[in-house]
This record gives C-alpha cells, structure tokens and sequence, in this order.
C-alpha cells in the first residue's frame, strides 16, 4: 500500500511511525513519483529494447559511456577529453536547479549585475 502526498503528509508522528515500520506500505510524494517516471522515459527505449526508436542509438552511446566510467573507476577526464566536450546533451541537466546557479552556468551576469 502507498500513501502518495503533496509534500508532507498531514498526519501524526504516530501515524508516520507505524508507515515506516510497515513492510507493505510506503509514503511517496507526488515530486519523487514524477522524477522516478521521467528517469525511466528518458532511458525507455533501451530499457524495452526498442531498437526502432529514435532516441535508442544515443541512448546505447550514453550506457556504454556510462559503463566506460565505471570500468575506468574514476570520472577523472583527462585534458583531450575535457577539450572534446561532453558531446551532446538530451536532458536539460539546469532544470530545477536555483536560477542564479542556472545563469552562472550559462555565463550569463549575475540578476544584480543585470539591474545595473
């Protein structure tokens, strides 16, 4: 059983208590469901094997990559691969993060500096 909230659930510490001692029940909300699911639409097409899907030869690419690093044991980049780039980008890894933080990446000015 899943008790799915909104944020925090508005029930007792009690009531939170025998939820987290439960071994068939959990309490989820709805933001963790939502990341969940867009993380498994991201890598759906390699996940069902399906080859005739665009998305299914730059998703290979990124697991085999991804496999690279973890044989390697170190996401340690050495100077050619660091000039390379990262090579192309499906998600938008700024989204969700703080605004100023998302304009630094970007190069672009601080929200200060922009008044001015």
């Amino acid at each position: 059983m899943i008790m799915i909230c909104g944020g925090e659930p508005a029930v007792s510490e009690e009531t939170r208590k025998s939820w987290r001692e439960r071994d068939d029940g959990d309490i989820l909300n709805w933001h963790e469901i939502w990341k969940t699911r867009r993380y498994y639409e991201h890598y759906r097409s390699v996940l069902e094997g399906d080859v005739d899907d665009n998305n299914f030869t730059t998703k290979v690419s990124e697991v085999a990559r991804t496999r690279e690093v973890l044989n390697r044991g170190s996401v340690v980049r050495g100077s050619a691969e660091r000039k390379r780039g990262l090579g192309e980008q499906d998600v938008d890894f700024l989204e969700g993060a703080p605004p100023d933080l998302q304009r630094q990446l970007r190069g672009e000015p601080a929200e200060e500096d922009s008044e001015q």
